[in-house]
């Protein structure tokens, strides 16, 4: 019904191989999904395989109906600083991140956010902050201690 109104579908695939990963990016292909096939149930890393992102595109991604491939990475813990991960996300090709707006504690600034925003291949790339609208969760920025759980 979503696609049908046309909505961009994302979705996560948990995949535990490389066939499992080819095999959801088929599969959400043929549907005209647009997914990331995530090697890490933590979404911490950058998958290394495929060594692409799935659909490589080189066009600039304005709006979401230019979405052809995502990352999705709101466990930035390999990450020393904001600065680390935006040298490591700068230098690939994903045309949306999915990201955390803190690594430990420290907000990402607006030059980072725009350095985000640049895809390796030159091309514009979207960039969203991920919040759970479905749980407060106890190690995230907002969490308040005084708060009965």
């Amino acid at each position: 019904m979503a696609k049908n109104s046309g909505n961009t579908i994302l979705v996560t695939d948990y995949c535990s191989t490389q066939s499992k990963m080819d095999d959801s990016y088929s599969k959400n292909n043929a549907k005209g999904y647009i997914s990331f096939a995530a090697s890490s149930r933590e979404l911490d890393i950058i998958p290394s395989y495929p060594g692409n992102p799935y659909n490589l595109n080189s066009d600039d991604v304005t709006n979401a109906s230019s979405i052809k491939n995502f990352l999705y990475i709101i466990n930035p813990s390999y990450f020393p600083s904001c600065q680390d991960f935006v040298n490591v996300i700068a230098s690939t090709n994903y045309d949306l991140i999915i990201m955390d707006l803190f690594i430990n504690d420290t907000a990402f600034t607006s030059n980072q956010i725009q350095a985000l925003q640049l895809k390796n291949n030159g091309g514009q790339r979207m960039v969203v902050a991920y919040m759970s609208i479905g749980e407060a969760e106890d190690y995230r920025y907002y969490w308040q201690t005084d708060w009965v759980t």
